[in-house]
């Protein structure tokens, strides 16, 4: 009895989950040609400080700037990204969390003045969290090659280490930077 109780319960809370990951498909309703319609809750960007158009280029720059810079950092010789995991861990959660923010910039993009809801709670509403990752990735990579370089280093006498740290710095002001824009920008529902 009771594990028939136990069953019931463990199935109503996966209909609550999936009900909860598909909600966005309750706002498409069938017009009368058969066709779907979305009629769910709209946002628009508020362009009282600035442009839609301006806070694109300036959002895509920044995104472009933090994987440019992560995708040639990986390609450099450098001592701490070749064999410390204290390095390699935090660049690589970088690099994933720059290109995540590209892609949600991406989507802010191709869906139009107008975002869905769903579009919305995906793209907007997590680019704040998704660029704080690559902040912390870009700072604790930084921070893991000096500790790295820190032990030895004769190491550090290299061209590419040089590199290395002017493009992570490149790289953590990008994530710096895209935060606050993307905590600042203001859209409304209409």
């Amino acid at each position: 009895m009771a594990a028939e109780m136990e069953r019931g319960a463990m199935e109503k809370n996966e209909k609550k989950q999936k009900k909860k990951r598909r909600a966005y498909l309750d706002d498409f309703k069938k017009n009368d040609s058969g066709d779907y319609v979305y009629e769910g809750a709209m946002y628009a960007f508020c362009e009282r400080d600035e442009s839609r158009k301006k806070m694109l280029a300036k959002v895509c720059g920044l995104c472009g700037a933090l994987v440019f810079t992560a995708v040639v950092n990986g390609f450099l010789p450098v001592p701490g990204l070749q064999n410390s995991a204290f390095v390699l861990l935090p660049f690589a959660v970088e690099l994933i969390a720059s290109i995540s923010c590209c892609v949600a910039v991406g989507r802010i993009i191709l869906n139009g003045k107008a975002l869905r809801e769903y579009v919305y709670q995906a793209t907007v509403m997590k680019l704040p969290g998704r660029s704080a990752i690559a902040l912390f990735g870009a700072g604790a990579a930084l921070f893991g090659e000096l500790l790295y370089l820190a032990q030895d280093f004769s190491q550090a006498r290299s061209v590419y280490v040089l590199i290395f740290f002017v493009l992570q710095l490149a790289s953590f002001g990008s994530a710096l930077y895209l935060h606050r824009e993307s905590k600042a920008q203001r859209w409304e529902k209409i």
